[in-house]
């Protein structure tokens, strides 16, 4: 069985590192892959790193340059060019367990899952503040293997095509700039009734850039978290109703996220950063309904 394993780049060196742990995965016999590399970058800074990583691969790399700087256009190629039956997406800042897909795998059949979900373990470098490493500010939430979810990312996840080929999904492209085009995605399946799952045995490590080891990257990611979770959740598909109890239901939180804030500065960064960023969650939840600026990760004018 063919498996395409598949990832989007954007000037990270890191990608050898990537590249590398995919040549040493331990695989079933009956197991081969395609990898497919698709370049962000018009500079086509990727193309020399893949060229570099065929010599002793195991298996064929495809190299695809895509220089439109939107990650759900760079996403679609990936999903055009993949011919497995199944697609495993990783991030090009991470590295993969050599059991990774093995585990993705064993655990899509055990559980009839069109997409499974792994765990991403965070590695700080040593010169991270104290209080954000500390305090797992990086950290994911784990669940036990089985467990259904409605949605997940793309950075650890194993995908059957024939879900995305029966229902024609994509990458949604007005998410381009904005990022959670994948949380999109897997929901919009979720909402078809296939069915998604954690592996916790199948795991990569990403190690945390310096540049977003601060306030102000992880501000952002909270208010950007709420707002594509209520736009992806909601959209305009929501009734006056239900959008007014939703609405209060965030407000609500706000409050109370804002005072446990007031209630633990005495202790710290490492302690009321975190109410902080759930308070900033829930206020992105409800900046969506009101057409407040989205925040941006990719394009020309972001980081």
């Amino acid at each position: 069985m063919l498996v395409s394993v598949c990832m989007c780049t954007y000037k990270r060196i890191h990608l050898y590192k990537t590249l590398e742990s995919i040549n040493e995965l331990v695989l079933p016999k009956n197991i081969t892959l395609e990898v497919i590399v698709v370049d962000n970058d018009a500079e086509r800074s990727a193309e020399k790193i893949v060229a570099d990583s065929k010599n002793g691969f195991k298996y064929p790399i495809k190299y695809i340059s895509q220089p439109y700087k939107n990650i759900s256009v760079a996403r679609n190629e990936y999903l055009k060019a993949a011919k497995g039956e199944y697609i495993a997406s990783i991030d090009d800042d991470e590295v993969a367990d050599k059991f990774w897909l093995m585990h993705l795998l064993a655990a899509a059949e055990k559980h009839d899952a069109s997409v499974v979900f792994g765990r991403i373990n965070s590695i700080y470098v040593k010169s991270c503040p104290e209080w954000i490493s500390d305090g797992g500010y990086f950290d994911r939430a784990q669940y036990e293997t089985g467990t259904k979810v409605s949605s997940g990312g793309t950075g650890c996840t194993l995908t059957r095509r024939s879900a995305l080929i029966e229902t024609g999904f994509t990458f949604d492209l007005e998410y381009g700039s904005t990022g959670g085009e994948d949380a999109d995605l897997f929901y919009r399946l979720y909402k078809q009734n296939y069915n998604l799952i954690i592996c916790n045995e199948a795991f990569v490590s990403e190690e945390v850039e310096i540049e977003r080891l601060n306030e102000k990257f992880l501000i952002k990611k909270a208010i950007r978290i709420g707002q594509t979770f209520s736009r992806y959740r909601f959209g305009n598909n929501i009734s006056l109703k239900d959008k007014s109890i939703f609405i209060i239901k965030s407000i609500l939180k706000i409050v109370t996220f804002s005072t446990l804030v007031i209630i633990n500065l005495p202790f710290g960064k490492k302690i009321y950063f975190k109410p902080l960023l759930k308070m900033l969650d829930n206020f992105g939840k409800v900046s969506y309904f009101f057409d407040l600026k989205k925040v941006e990760l990719y394009g020309n004018n972001c980081e």
